[in-house]
Order: C-alpha cells, then structure tokens, then sequence
C-alpha cells in the first residue's frame, strides 16, 4: 500500500521559494531557499465525524518540514516548513476553496513571529516567512493559501525519552532546569507551548547544558495563569509513574512529585 504524502518529491524537491523582507535601512532584500531534502510530514485531518462536530468551520492541514539550502550561499543551511491551509478533505473542492481565507491565523507564523522579534533564546529564530496563493497546479487547494516558514538550525539533538532516563538523578535535573529555562523564557517573551514532550520537541545541547523548543503549533498568547508549575515536568515526559504510592500520605522524597490532576506520584 502506498504510503499517503501531500508533499511529493517530484513537486517540492530542488524547488526555490523566494521570499522579500525590508532591512532596518527600509530596503527591500529577496532570498531563496532550495529544498533539498523531505524531514517530516504530519496530517491534522480529523476525521469526518470531527470535521461535523466543528459545523464544518475548523480547517484542517498538512505540514512538511524540509531542509533547505541558501540558493546564494550553499553553506548556509536553514529548516522549511511549509503549511497549506486547505479545508476538509471531507468536502467538494470549490467547497474546500472557499475555506482557505488567506488571512487565517495559523498558530505557528504568530508564535515565531512573537519570539523572534522579542529576541527569545530558547525558540528556533523565523528568518523568513510568507503566505501566497497556491495556484492552479498546486497539489493542495487552487486559490487557496499557502505559509512557508524558515527558520535557523539550532545546535543539539532531539531528547529521547529513553535517553533520559539512563541518565543518573543528578543529570536528569540539569536537563529538567534546563527545559524549565526554556519554558519560561518563552513565557518571558509572550507565548506559553501548550502541548509537546520528549522525542520530540525539545532539542538538547549537551555543549551549552541547554534545550530549545520546537514546533510551536501547540502554542498560544501567555496569560498569568501560564505561570510555572513543575507538574509542567509530568506533562513533558520528565515524571513517570511510581506504582503504589497514590495514596501515601506523608512527604515525597526529592526525586518525586505528585501529579496535580490524577494525583498519582511520578519520579523525576
């Protein structure tokens, strides 16, 4: 069976995106990004019955992360991702057309933008970004809207989960103040991550001792009530479960925390 892809090689590889930005001299400067390589690629299709219990208003998307090259400079090297608004597939195209209003907001774009001109540290940097409309041989939906969003490649791996936990008790806290640093300069700079864990969003740097956030598609304006909580650790993959100690009534031993919602005890 073929595996399903709304981003085929022969349509996106070794294509070159143009974008046009002003500098700080109110000049207008234009750079090309080549793909060259396919990363990753997610759908957020729902299914029908999701799409109705929405009245039909909630669109849906696939997103592709590729790797690209600077057209004018080959050793510089930056990540695309690039977002079609396309509707419901569950619907007619001229219906799905009609759905793609250029002027969405598409939680990623504005939580990047947010970060980077607050120059956070703990984000991937959004170099350049634009939204056009796609044509009539666009794969997607003609007519509608298109975002691509380039971003610098930070240093670090992906933290495994697994990873994590063969380290010893005192690494695994340098990692978890590492990630509470993260999240709250984030916060400092307006947006709170709503959603994310280990393997695969949070990129390590064993170097500099820290970790940077990534795909901010689960993402949203920071509000007081976003404030820290190490039950942020829990959500995250930092805790797991200890057996037999949901209902133990005295002190927790440092290396341990009780989850705020389902109250059960997780080891840290």
């Amino acid at each position: 069976m073929t595996e399903r892809t709304s981003f085929p090689d022969n349509f996106w590889l070794d294509r070159v995106v143009e974008f046009e930005k002003v500098d700080g001299d109110n000049n207008r400067v234009t750079t090309q990004w080549q793909i060259e390589k396919k990363l990753e690629e997610k759908h957020h299709l729902g299914s029908k019955e999701d799409w109705e219990d929405f009245n039909r208003k909630k669109p849906m998307m696939a997103i592709a992360r590729f790797n690209c090259v600077n057209a004018s400079d080959p050793s510089e090297y930056a990540f695309m991702k690039v977002i079609p608004y396309a509707g419901s597939e569950f619907d007619l195209p001229s219906v799905r057309a009609a759905q793609a209003l250029p002027n969405a907001k598409i939680n990623e774009e504005t939580s990047l933008v947010t970060l980077t001109k607050r120059g956070c540290k703990s984000s991937p940097p959004l170099r350049n970004r634009k939204r056009e409309i796609q044509d009539d041989s666009s794969p997607f939906v003609p007519t509608g809207f298109i975002v691509y969003l380039v971003t610098d490649v930070l240093p670090g791996t992906i933290l495994e989960r697994d990873d994590y936990w063969k380290l010893d008790y005192n690494e695994r806290t340098k990692i978890r103040l590492a990630f509470k640093a993260a999240y709250e300069d984030c916060l400092s700079c307006g947006i709170v991550h709503t959603f994310g864990f280990l393997g695969t969003n949070l990129l390590w740097d064993n170097i500099t001792q820290t970790i940077s956030i990534l795909g901010f598609r689960n993402s949203k304006p920071a509000t007081k009530e976003d404030a820290w909580d190490d039950n942020q650790w829990v959500g995250w993959g930092f805790g797991r479960r200890v057996k037999g100690l949901r209902k133990h009534a005295g002190p927790l031993p440092q290396n341990m925390i009780r989850g705020r919602r389902d109250k059960e005890v997780y080891e840290l």
